[in-house]
């Protein structure tokens, strides 16, 4: 039995849901449930009066099903909206799954190949959620559509994830990344002979044909392809090459890397151990660096900075989020933060201090000293400030 199959209960005295019909050919595509080469519904599974329990999903209360032997049946036929369809062997895919609001999950490899495509089901409820029922060619599994009891099915719309990985026997001493929406995770690994490279993309509609590039040591990756479509990669590469580029949205994980230039629209930003300087901007996400001996400059429009284990100068501004440094060595900080909360600890030394608080109380534990060389520069509008010596 499916993980949709252990939600079903038998329907002790609910209330019978009226039977909505709608015209069906046998062999057609249902509104869009298909497999991309003109197979259709291969038949209707009959069963005994069952209730699709939803809580689980969120939803109001139990939904009555009563389905009617139609097999064998030529021409035109009437489906009820609360019929299960029972898919063709050419379909394969796993137990049903909440999509959210989120793209849709992972894939893993089947046996026709290393690209294969999850068919779902997307029906609206009658609180106007998102129902994925998942199609399943494992014999003796049955897929169920539930119903939305205010305007009836809504066509289907198809939706997928591939995956691949190959190494490549370049050595790579930069990685470039172009605009778009995925997640980009380099690693590297001195152990590591030219670069491996997986990749992940989600989508709906027609699969779309995305590549990653390579001219000369550089490892160029194209996060952009089409609309309600992301691309995801993971890299492990040799150490200390640079990353440089933007991504529109997704998350960005670099660790032990060379020098790093990142612009991020949306989604956190994390960077550990880059043997070089760091330059993050991240317009609504957190940004994280850790172990990172050169100078770091740090914008956020909306979200926090964190930033410790630094040797090197310091540039942090968060127009809306926390701020929090921790110096290994001494070194000039400049550390604002229009709407948040300003944590700067240093180690022992001879600073200049300058701090600014708008609306909020100010907590200086560090001496002033005119004629020191290292300048401490803390700023927030709106929020708390303190600067401590350890």
């Amino acid at each position: 039995m499916s993980a949709l199959g252990q939600c079903l209960q038998r329907a002790q005295g609910e209330l019978e849901q009226p039977q909505r019909r709608l015209p069906l050919h046998r062999g057609e595509s249902f509104g869009g449930l298909g497999d991309g080469a003109g197979r259709g519904v291969a038949g209707i599974v009959t069963e005994e009066p069952l209730a699709v329990q939803v809580d689980p999903l969120d939803l109001a209360d139990a939904v009555q099903r009563t389905a009617q032997l139609a097999l064998g049946v030529t021409g035109e036929l009437q489906v009820d909206v609360t019929e299960g369809f029972q898919p063709g062997a050419e379909l394969r895919g796993g137990p049903a799954y909440p999509p959210g609001d989120r793209a849709q999950p992972a894939v893993s490899p089947g046996e026709q190949g290393d690209d294969p495509v999850r068919l779902a089901e997307f029906l609206h409820t009658q609180h106007h959620r998102v129902v994925a029922v998942e199609l399943s060619a494992v014999p003796g599994h049955r897929v169920i559509l539930p119903p939305r009891r205010s305007s009836g099915l809504h066509p289907g719309r198809i939706s997928g994830s591939a995956r691949g990985q190959r190494a490549e026997s370049v050595q790579i001493t930069a990685i470039r990344l172009l605009p778009g929406a995925g997640d980009v995770t380099v690693r590297a690994d001195g152990g590591v002979d030219g670069v491996r490279i997986k990749r992940v993309v989600r989508y709906q509609g027609n699969q779309p044909q995305t590549t990653y590039e390579i001219t000369g040591t550089e490892l160029v990756l194209d996060t952009s392809c089409g609309n309600r479509c992301s691309v995801s990669y993971e890299v492990t590469a040799g150490e200390g090459g640079s990353v440089r580029g933007e991504t529109g949205s997704g998350e960005v994980d670099l660790s032990r890397v060379g020098p790093v230039e990142v612009t991020v629209g949306a989604g956190d930003v994390r960077v550990a151990g880059a043997a070089g300087g760091v330059r993050v901007e991240s317009g609504s996400g957190n940004i994280e660096v850790y172990d990172v001996t050169e100078p770091v400059v740090l914008r956020s429009g909306s979200g926090d900075i964190t930033a410790n284990r630094l040797e090197g100068e310091v540039d942090a501004e968060a127009r809306s989020g926390n701020v929090t440094v921790e110096l290994d060595r001494p070194a000039s900080v400049r550390a604002h933060a229009s709407s948040g909360n300003v944590d700067l600890t240093v180690p022992d030394g001879a600073y200049q201090v300058r701090s600014t608080v708008g609306s909020g109380t100010a907590d200086v534990g560090v001496p002033h000293d005119p004629s020191a060389t290292v300048v401490l520069d803390v700023a927030t509008g709106s929020g708390d400030l303190a600067v401590t010596s350890r």
